[in-house]
């Protein structure tokens, strides 16, 4: 009897073992299966994203036939995609990187671009787009343009170049354009920041749009000079128009990589 009992014990025993790895299997798999479809789709994303991006690039590119000066053809070019899509509101270009994207704003709605591309078909890349607090008319003092960190050369992620001063001193300006007026900007400072807890007493470049006074404006410069990983020559002054751009950076939590620009006459 008790070697009969022990046979049951231990068949059971080793049963719900069985059945227990195999129900540990099937987990893994579903979550490696999951993983695998995450990462694809992210890839054909991307992928997709580039796609429609180079195209809408393309279009800047002059037919040898047609004489026509680079803002004329460009101009033209905004008119047409602003057509296509009014939240159009401006393109912007780095060189030394693929950073060559429309610029986007949905009045009343920061965050519809986020996972949106210049079609408004969900895209995990998004599309570059300015902060409904910074206004084009009247002007606000600070343009902010946030834009995704994927990681390998779309949107913002190579932003990050401006790491290494070498990089920005061959690098020193940014093409910001609008819909009507081409635009340049000079860089005047570089740096890493993170978006802190709102009860934090801390600079917070993101809150900056619009100075009230003189001594506003200086505040800002002044911490993003001191924050700056280099120094950059380079100075702004009240009543000029500024430009910030800001990814992600995954070094620290809710970590950012901003570089801050001037506009200068061309």
């Amino acid at each position: 009897m008790n070697n009969l009992l022990f046979f049951f014990v231990f068949c059971y025993d080793t049963g719900m073992k069985r059945k227990a790895g195999i129900g540990l299997l099937i987990i893994s798999l579903t979550g490696l299966f999951l993983s695998a479809g995450i990462i694809f789709y992210q890839k054909y994303d991307a992928y997709q994203s580039q796609n429609l991006y180079t195209e809408m690039q393309s279009m800047f590119i002059e037919p040898a036939l047609e004489k026509k000066s680079e803002e004329e053809l460009r101009l033209e070019k905004y008119a047409s995609l602003h057509e296509q899509n009014p939240d159009m509101i401006g393109w912007i270009r780095i060189e030394g990187m693929h950073i060559d994207y429309p610029v986007m704003q949905r009045a009343g709605d920061n965050e519809y671009y986020l996972r949106r591309n210049f079609n408004e078909d969900y895209s995990f890349l998004g599309t570059p787009f300015l902060d409904i607090r910074s206004t084009l008319s009247p002007a606000s003092d600070n343009w902010l343009i946030y834009g995704h960190n994927s990681l390998d050369e779309q949107m913002f992620s190579e932003l990050l170049k401006y790491k290494d001063a070498a990089f920005y001193e061959k690098h020193p300006t940014i093409q910001f354009d609008l819909i009507d007026e081409l635009q340049t900007f000079e860089i005047i400072a570089v740096f890493q920041s993170q978006v802190f807890l709102q009860e934090e007493n801390t600079f917070k470049y993101y809150q900056f749009f619009d100075a009230q006074n003189e001594a506003e404006m200086n505040d800002f410069l002044q911490n993003i000079k001191a924050l700056s990983l280099y120094e950059i020559e380079a100075e702004a002054s009240y009543g000029d128009q500024l430009l910030t751009l800001s990814t992600c950076r995954f070094d620290a939590e809710n970590g950012r990589f901003v570089v801050v620009a001037k506009k200068i006459e061309q």
